[in-house]
């Protein structure tokens, strides 16, 4: 498939994300590969922080503290719609709507990986992910059940029209997990509703595993998204896409 898989994808952002260790100290690492990514991806860059908190019990009560490290900067390219993401230890590629197929994303990711491979010369690869955040938008007052099949049991006593709903539903096989999140939006003021589909596959990989044996993992949990997908999916759902 060369381009996107419809006409008018739902795509609101695609990433692939790769977790490495060994190799290059991150201080030494850093300004590397900040000039290793500046042509390309030239726009202002955003540091990602993350947020700890902390709870410890005392004498008059319960006290907790807040604390935030450095988790990687973000480097958009020059239209902004498509960005990596650099920290120790850990490579993502995201590509915003339009979302440009996988036959354009693909060599992001290849062109990403050996950038972050020649600065930060990493000895294993840890885990991959494969994440795609659907922003779907169905016509307002519809029956929702018409249009998914992930969608919670009702009780024999409900009404039979979902009006909204927000569930998450994580799944394990082997060292693949699948973090499917699915929930029910405002209306847009057109006519239509959001539904928001998130599905984020990850898999740990084996100790030792080569630094550079991410590419048929990608292509394997880029499959299981896409079947996901369809599966979770129904016709009225695909004509919104054409």
């Amino acid at each position: 498939m060369l381009g996107p898989p419809y006409p008018n994808p739902p795509i609101a952002e695609a990433l692939v994300e790769l977790h490495f260790a060994g190799g290059v100290e991150w201080s030494t690492a850093e300004p590397g590969l900040l000039h290793a990514f500046a042509e390309q991806y030239s726009g202002p860059r955003r540091e990602l922080k993350t947020h700890e908190v902390a709870a410890s019990w005392e004498k008059s009560g319960l006290r907790t503290t807040t604390s935030q490290r450095f988790s990687r900067w973000l480097l958009p390219d020059s239209s902004g719609l498509r960005l990596v993401g650099l920290g120790q230890g850990v490579l993502s590629v995201h590509v915003l709507a339009p979302y440009p197929g996988w036959a354009s994303f693909r060599p992001l990711i290849d062109d990403a990986a050996i950038r972050f491979q020649a600065v930060c010369r990493p000895t294993e690869l840890i885990k991959v992910g494969v994440r795609y955040i659907d922003q779907i938008l169905v016509p307002e007052g519809a029956d929702l059940e018409q249009y998914f099949h992930a969608l919670p049991p009702q009780l024999p006593s409900q009404p039979r029209a979902i009006s909204s709903f927000q569930v998450t539903t994580e799944t394990v096989e082997g060292e693949v997990r699948a973090l499917l999140t699915l929930v029910s939006g405002p209306s847009t003021g057109d006519g239509r509703r959001v539904i928001v589909y998130d599905l984020n596959l990850t898999e740990q990989m084996p100790p030792g595993a080569s630094p550079t044996a991410w590419p048929e993992v990608v292509e394997k949990l880029h499959q299981r998204q896409k079947a996901m997908f369809e599966e979770s999916i129904k016709d009225p759902t695909r004509e919104l896409f054409r």
